[in-house]
């Protein structure tokens, strides 16, 4: 009986620590493969999600536009660093367009550590396999996002830096969890090619964190860049 070995196969799972050095390499993998074969699931990473593996998962787009008052307050935080990477760094690879992100987002971290509140940077964020319903069977994706930049209470820094893929499994332990989080994708060029990339990133990781359509909007927010072109846009669940 499927569902039987199903079940059978899940607790196995359960019990297994990912950690374990004696375990045989990739044999967390293979064991997820095999459930995904009694399911009948598809796999695919994140880098291989197309414009119509978003379609088939029923995720759509629409514009995102930058109003005046936000226009306004982003030029009042003065020049941005760009200068000194052009003139110094190629960045004709994406090792160097990620000096010139890196750079950025740094600049990003300063501005907004106020009071109380910190943000946080997670460079190669993993995301495990999340499971999509459609009409025609399931769907799982998995991957990692080059950054993930969160906003919380300074006091819970230590805690997230210190273990970012425990801490985020478990955001019950944050007061009110992660107040924002925003998940960044490196791109040396073509950059809106990337974009279902990061849109089921940000599917993945809003279902992972359990968060409905009224608190998406206040908390996810999705960039691509090049570190000279960036690309935003929200998503909600």
């Amino acid at each position: 009986d499927t569902n039987e070995l199903l079940l059978k196969l899940d607790e196995f799972r359960s019990g297994l620590d990912e950690g374990d050095e004696d375990l045989p390499a990739g044999f967390i993998d293979k064991l997820e493969e095999l459930r995904d074969k009694l399911q009948d699931t598809k796999h695919t990473s994140f880098s291989r999600v197309d414009p119509m593996t978003l379609l088939s998962l029923k995720i759509s787009s629409g514009p995102l536009f930058l109003t005046s008052e936000k226009r306004q307050a982003i030029e009042g935080l003065g020049p941005s660093p760009q200068g000194v990477v052009r003139d110094h760094v190629a960045t004709v690879t994406e090792a160097g367009c990620r000096i010139l992100i890196n750079i950025l987002l740094l600049r990003v971290e300063s501005t907004m550590c106020l009071g109380a509140m910190t943000v946080n940077i997670i460079p190669e964020f993993p995301l495990p396999r999340t499971i999509f319903k459609q009409d025609s069977g399931r769907y799982s994706c998995s991957g990692v996002v080059d950054f993930l930049v969160t906003k919380l209470p300074a006091r819970y820094t230590e805690y997230l830096l210190g273990d970012p893929t425990t801490a985020l499994a478990n955001p019950e332990f944050i007061d009110h969890g992660p107040m924002t989080s925003n998940i960044f994708e490196a791109k040396r060029d073509n950059v809106r090619a990337a974009l279902p990339q990061a849109a089921i990133a940000a599917a993945s990781y809003c279902q992972l964190q359990n968060l409905t359509f009224m608190t998406v909007y206040v908390r996810i927010r999705d960039v691509v860049t090049s570190g000279e072109q960036w690309v935003i846009f929200a998503y909600k669940r």
